[in-house]
């Protein structure tokens, strides 16, 4: 997980266009079967890209949760809002699709 830690005000005003991609662009966030995850300190946001392609994809793969987030699971203290972006898909909750 890229975690991203927030930036002063007066330093971002005189950031270069490099260092502002650098600090607040996310790149990569769809990779086959895998989960992309981007945590930011700016609004204490998880941003996470998912792109199932042969097999189904848990919202936490690859993350340690309780390293991260200190709970059990990743949705135990926070929200989610979900956009597919390509074709046909389903969510699974608790076993129920």
């Amino acid at each position: 997980m890229d975690i991203r830690y927030s930036a002063h005000p007066n330093d971002v005003k005189r950031f270069t266009t490099e260092e502002l991609r650098r600090e607040f662009l996310i790149e990569n966030l769809y990779q086959p079967d895998q989960v992309a995850a981007v945590y930011s300190h700016v609004d204490r946001m998880v941003i996470l890209g998912c792109m199932p392609v042969s097999e189904t994809v848990s919202i936490d793969k690859g993350i340690d949760v309780w390293a991260n987030f200190g709970t059990h699971y990743f949705l135990e203290r926070r929200e989610i809002g979900m956009f597919n972006i390509g074709g046909d898909g389903s969510v699974t909750v608790d076993g129920r699709l």
